[in-house]
């Protein structure tokens, strides 16, 4: 009986030393920060199962992107058609063809985003973290507090991925795989 109690007190004593997995996730994140001047984690969120939907992919956003640039341009066309139409209407078929050609485009893009969406498995074994940061904006020279999200492997022995704002501009999370590697 004794040797019984003695060998459960080691495994509860070998169990206890170990690392959660919480604790796993906030370490490997902070190392990854060490190597990012300017920049701190101020407060961890809690480890959770992935989740990821395509919208929130770097493809989705690039394919978003150049719906956006797309559609502006043809806006500001068919403004300038409109503004034109009653005064030189023969002078214009080719600003409409343009138009035509982009409102295509864009239609073929979001045909492309909505099959890229239905296709879209997400690693559902993989963990992920929020994780508040702050950083030095070298631009305005202020200190700025942001919300992202870190990706693990199912083993929580790296960083997969993060989301956040890809630029100042805009501020949307987009989701970004690292190298595998």
């Amino acid at each position: 009986m004794k040797n019984i109690i003695v060998a459960l007190l080691c495994i509860i004593a070998l169990f206890s030393c170990q690392k959660s997995n919480q604790e796993k996730a906030e370490k490997l994140i902070e190392a990854g920060l060490k190597n990012v001047p300017d920049v701190e984690s101020i407060e961890f969120g809690t480890l959770e199962k992935a989740q990821l939907d395509y919208e929130l992919t770097l493809p989705a956003y690039r394919l978003r992107e150049e719906m956006r640039q797309n559609i502006e341009i043809a806006q500001e066309k068919q403004k300038f058609i409109d503004q034109w139409k009653d005064i030189y209407p023969a002078g214009l078929e080719n600003d409409i063809k343009e138009v035509q050609k982009r409102a295509e485009y864009i239609k073929l893009l979001n045909d492309s985003f909505q099959v890229q969406s239905n296709r879209f498995q997400p690693d559902t074994t993989r963990y992920m973290m929020e994780v508040k940061i702050r950083h030095l904006n070298p631009k305005t020279n202020q200190v700025e507090t942001e919300h992202g999200t870190f990706y693990f492997d199912k083993n929580i022995s790296r960083v997969v991925g993060a989301m956040g704002p890809i630029n100042d501009n805009n501020k949307i999370p987009v989701y970004i795989e690292y190298d595998k590697n």
